[in-house]
């Protein structure tokens, strides 16, 4: 993780690593949604 914030805090990868940040998000929101479904059923 911290070579993670290593290459955000650098100009030229910041709008990468938003980038990247927002969808690794959106994906373990995705991942969430789909245990609990599957739990459910």
């Amino acid at each position: 993780m911290a070579f993670y914030d290593f290459l955000v805090s650098k100009p030229l990868f910041n709008q990468y690593g938003h980038l990247a940040k927002m969808k690794s998000q959106s994906l373990q929101a995705i991942e969430l949604i789909n245990n609990r479904t599957q739990t459910s059923l």
